[in-house]
């Protein structure tokens, strides 16, 4: 079986756009958050994390992005 693999960045984006994304619930993003965090850590690539702004989604005050 042939090795695969993907870049960060695009699997950061990805979790951005279901963390930004209306119709999640709750446990959903936080199983994102918690996936998106250890890759980040493990591939040295976590900056931290900024709430979205209001415009950016409804909701937006219990939303996180990173960066």
């Amino acid at each position: 079986m042939a090795r695969k693999t993907i870049k960060v960045e695009m699997v950061k984006t990805m979790a951005n756009n279901f963390l930004a994304h209306k119709d999640t619930n709750i446990d959903e993003r936080r199983a994102i958050v918690s996936f998106i965090e250890s890759v980040l850590m493990e591939s040295g690539n976590y900056k931290g994390f900024s709430y979205l702004e209001t415009d950016e989604v409804a909701g937006a005050g219990t939303r996180r992005r990173y960066s």
